[in-house]
């Protein structure tokens, strides 16, 4: 999973913290407020659970698990659950606990644990959902999505990650519909037209995938990847200036971005600026060592303006890693060459 979606479900998390500081014994915003400490302070003087009171146990969980304190959280929770084996909201924190430390077996027994003593609230099935997402196990997340938003329909969040779930097994059209109710929810949802975009150019509806990386555009200026995709895609249609401009922004913002370089040569052939793009090729090759692909664009380029030493070099490179391994083709791959 890309490092960019595991931060959707790590920010996503907190709505699950958000939504089990209600479900837990009715606390609301002022009590989770009063339940913070002073961190920096003699710990002493920390407020401490009293055994005899669970609902101050939560208040204490809760805070350690939006304050980041988990090991703190754990320990608590462990002795807690040992007291009140019964009680599900303090499972579902500890479940919390867990997956923010990415100890995901422990936070998935505990989850389900809260079910069958009663949790079925939305929050402990969108939380299980985070967790089987965050393990590439996308049918199951799609289950735990589907009953979330059957308990809360308005969690766009949820409609979301429910639309990459459906796209993940092969439900694109089903995924689709979900990020059109995700953005009806919330038009600026963080990455919602990117994700409906991308699903929409997987079906080769590129004009409106355009359309769609252009409005999270309009919100986030600055992704790298959106633009890449955005770039990528103009290059397809023929739109090759405009798809400099976009590539070269995302290579800007991204010069760890591969797959744009190569694209970014593309263009800059289609431009007429050789230099530029065997420039652009050959970093593509120095990020992707093992891919023949910009090789193959090097040497075409090379040829074409003349460098024909350079080229046969190039070429042979090609010729080592396409013989190394057959069955891959590289950024080229789906693309025309």
């Amino acid at each position: 999973m890309c490092d960019r979606f595991r931060v959707i479900l790590f920010c996503s998390l907190l709505v699950g913290c958000t939504a089990i500081s209600a479900h837990s014994a009715g606390l609301n915003n002022d009590v989770v407020a009063a339940a913070t400490f002073n961190q920096s302070g003699d710990k002493s003087q920390q407020p401490k659970p009293r055994e005899e009171n669970p609902r101050e146990v939560r208040k204490l969980l809760l805070n350690y698990v939006q304050g980041g304190r988990l090991a703190d959280a754990i320990e608590l929770g462990r002795d807690s659950v040992m007291r009140w084996p019964d009680d599900p909201e303090l499972r579902h924190l500890l479940g919390l606990a867990y997956f923010k430390m990415r100890q995901n077996s422990a936070a998935i027994t505990e989850l389900e644990h809260a079910e069958s003593l009663g949790d079925s609230s939305a929050a402990i099935h969108f939380d299980l959902a985070l967790i089987y997402l965050d393990q590439d196990h996308y049918a199951p997340a799609a289950d735990e999505l589907e009953k979330a938003i059957k308990l809360d329909p308005s969690n766009a969040v949820a409609h979301l990650l429910l639309g990459r779930a459906y796209q993940n097994t092969n439900r694109t059209v089903q995924g689709i519909e979900e990020f059109k109710a995700a953005l009806k929810l919330n038009p600026g949802l963080p990455l919602g037209h990117y994700h409906l975009g991308f699903a929409l150019a997987s079906l080769g509806h590129n004009s409106e995938a355009i359309a769609e990386y252009k409005k999270e555009i309009a919100h986030n200026a600055e992704d790298a990847s959106v633009l890449y995709q955005l770039g990528h895609l103009l290059l397809q249609i023929g739109d090759w200036e405009s798809a400099r401009l976009s590539l070269q922004k995302a290579t800007q913002i991204d010069p760890q971005n591969g797959e744009a370089f190569y694209d970014l040569g593309k263009a800059l052939v289609l431009a007429r600026d050789t230099e530029s793009a065997i420039l652009a090729f050959e970093r593509c090759a120095q990020l992707s060592p093992a891919d023949p692909s910009p090789h193959y664009q090097l040497a075409r380029t090379l040829d074409n303006s003349g460098k024909h030493d350079s080229a046969q070099q190039e070429w042979q490179r090609f010729g080592e890693l396409t013989k190394a391994q057959p069955q891959t083709g590289g950024m080229a791959t789906g693309q025309s060459r």
